[in-house]
């Protein structure tokens, strides 16, 4: 998802919204993207991430 998430962001959102169904997967997934997407157009991932209520806690204490 990574190297997708880097050719074409956009794609790879839609493919993860599409396909990706489980918890376990979709955290993996999301992570993966963010962090390709991020670095080219963080202002449109954090839009997407507010847009979708995704919110991604490693943990909280």
């Amino acid at each position: 998802m990574s190297r997708y998430a880097e050719l074409n962001p956009q794609a790879a959102i839609n493919y993860f919204e599409t396909n990706v169904k489980g918890k376990k997967e979709g955290y993996s997934a999301i992570s993966a993207i963010m962090s390709s997407w991020t670095k080219d157009d963080p202002l449109a991932a954090l839009d997407w991430c507010i847009n979708k209520k995704i919110v991604m806690v490693d943990s909280v204490k």
